[in-house]
């Protein structure tokens, strides 16, 4: 997957490259994700639930989110189903609807 240019920001965590992406208008939707993936890679991505209200979106939660899931499992170098993540503002988890891997 490629990211769009625009809503796209650029964040290093652990001194690796990530993209993540929002649309602008995701507060009107109420179904969009927090898209995560590694630069360069066409592997699997973090599909970011931004809809719980004690979670704020932001450069810090994003390196949290790819830290956890990276503890968990994620191999953002390697093509796979998205993982889905969640948060409650203080920890992540993954989303009932699926887990991590293919």
């Amino acid at each position: 997957m490629s990211f769009p240019r625009r809503h796209t920001r650029k964040i290093i965590v652990d001194g690796i490259v990530y993209h993540w992406h929002l649309n602008a208008d995701f507060d009107s939707r109420f179904e969009a994700w927090i898209v995560i993936g590694q630069k360069g890679n066409a592997g699997q991505l973090i599909l970011l639930d931004p809809y719980h209200p004690g979670f704020v979106i932001g450069p810090r939660a994003v390196a949290e989110a790819i830290r956890f899931a990276r503890a968990h499992g994620w191999q953002p170098a390697i093509p796979g189903k998205p993982i889905h993540l969640g948060s409650d503002g203080t920890r992540f988890a993954r989303c009932p609807m699926t887990g991590f891997g293919r």
